[in-house]
């Protein structure tokens, strides 16, 4: 019976929330969340304390609310509660909850937690299998053309620069030419979406790349990155044709 009495906090609660209350539902949104039995009422109210819905921002309590509504096993709440988690001037700071969190959701291929993970690798990479599993998160991230919001894609292409960045690297252990030509010519797909700096930097430094290469070995990237992303690459306006090319 009291579990049934919790939902009908929560179902009263978001009935006000659809009508505007959101002062009015907090007060359920709290009884519901406080059972224990309702986590997805504590995220709510994690995201009416970040003061866009009429409520005074209240940080402490957004963060509160959030890692009780991850804890309680709501995953939508995983990806800021992990963020909370790990930064180490938090007063919640726990990195091995924050990480097992990211690895949860990052597994159901949630795009920001899959790139947060790789970030996380990538600060170890030194250490065994760190950038292999670095590598794979980013690879299944860069490769995602399904992705349609926003953030999503902002987060592929957020994947793609830093494959771009580590097979360009001369002093990589994975430094591989083609390869990053390959991920450049992905990357131009999204363009439309990139900060202004990062589109202008990146497609210097791809145009600067062709340039290296022989045409050749262009075509073999094309090949490789229309095998990542299983589909036809167009090949931008004002990219070298590649050493050796006739005019």
């Amino acid at each position: 019976m009291l579990a049934i009495a919790q939902q009908d906090f929560f179902e009263q609660a978001l009935d006000l929330i659809q009508r505007g209350s959101y002062q009015q539902a907090v007060p359920l949104l709290i009884k519901a969340a406080e059972s224990g039995n309702e986590p997805q009422a504590a995220f709510v109210l994690s995201q009416a304390y970040r003061g866009e819905n009429g409520l005074e921002r209240n940080d402490s309590l957004t963060d509160v609310w959030l890692l009780r509504a991850a804890r309680g096993g709501y995953t939508p709440a995983f990806p800021g509660a992990a963020s909370i988690l790990l930064n180490n001037r938090s007063a919640f700071f726990d990195s091995i909850a924050g990480v097992h969190m990211l690895r949860t959701c990052a597994n159901q291929k949630q795009a920001q937690c899959q790139l947060a993970l790789s970030r996380i690798f990538l600060t170890h990479k030194n250490k065994r299998g760190a950038l292999d599993s670095a590598l794979v998160l980013l690879k299944a991230l860069g490769a995602g053309t399904s992705l349609t919001d926003n953030g999503e894609l902002l987060c592929r292409q957020d994947a793609i620069e830093t494959l771009i960045d580590l097979y360009e690297n001369p002093s990589s252990k994975i430094f591989d030419e083609i390869t990053a030509c390959a991920w450049f010519l992905i990357w131009t797909a999204n363009m439309e979406l990139s900060q202004p700096a990062n589109k202008e930097l990146y497609f210097t430094r791809g145009k600067k790349l062709c340039a290296k290469l022989s045409a050749a070995k262009i075509e073999k990237a094309r090949l490789l990155a229309e095998n990542i992303i299983k589909d036809k690459i167009v090949m931008p306006e004002g990219l070298p044709a590649g050493k050796g090319s006739k005019p």
